[in-house]
């Protein structure tokens, strides 16, 4: 399970990483948490989000080095919108499984504000932890999975051999068209969304529709 910091959305570069090691009955094997060297600068709006300084960054590892750690490559991830970390860390790092709690909370979870990690760690009574924080949001995506599979018998080796075949899903998601029919959504819509991080399964979806 792991997580980003990062240096902003424009081309972004990881200002911290952390990745916790499980089981697949989610225990804890080894943990690793560092501050990155990100060899570019850190924007504004993402240093208020997380507080990571350009100085506290001077000196620290760089993503070459983090990479090191796991030879290049992690077999099975779990991230809350892995999409976007996987693409930060795609440089360095493959990611060559991936399940995503972000996806799978937009579909067990009603009720809630929304489905950002630190919304449901608020409103579902998780652990009180440190948000936009490498590690502490790490811990938090275990907290959710353990929630997961407490109130929704969620099985974690069963959501990665069901990440390796897309599923279709007919409806949106999430935005402003959301629980809208993905066929009724205007072309030049789903034009965009292919264009964007989005999941798996959406990403299948769109492109079946193509030319409808």
């Amino acid at each position: 399970i792991f997580d980003t910091e990062t240096t902003g959305l424009k081309a972004p570069g990881v200002v911290e990483i952390a990745w916790i090691t499980v089981d697949y009955d989610l225990n804890i094997l080894s943990e690793y948490r560092s501050l990155v060297d990100p060899e570019r600068e850190i924007e504004p709006g993402a240093q208020a989000v997380h507080g990571i300084t350009a100085d506290m960054v001077a000196g620290q590892p760089t993503m070459d080095m983090v990479a090191a750690l796991v030879e290049g490559k992690i077999a099975k991830a779990v991230a809350h919108n892995i999409s976007f970390d996987a693409r930060v860390v795609k440089p360095w790092i493959a990611v060559e499984q991936k399940v995503c709690t972000l996806s799978l909370a937009r579909k067990l979870i009603q009720g809630t504000t929304n489905h950002k990690l630190e919304t449901l760690q608020k409103e579902l009574g998780l652990v009180e932890r440190d948000s936009h924080t490498a590690l502490g949001d790490v811990l938090t995506v275990r907290d959710l999975l353990l929630y997961m599979r407490e109130k929704f018998e969620l099985d974690l080796e069963l959501e990665f051999t069901r990440a390796m075949k897309p599923a279709m899903i007919h409806k949106m998601p999430f935005g402003k068209h959301k629980g809208k029919n993905l066929v009724t959504l205007p072309p030049d819509y789903r034009a965009w969304l292919l264009g964007q991080e989005i999941d798996e399964n959406l990403r299948f979806s769109l492109n079946q529709l193509k030319g409808i």
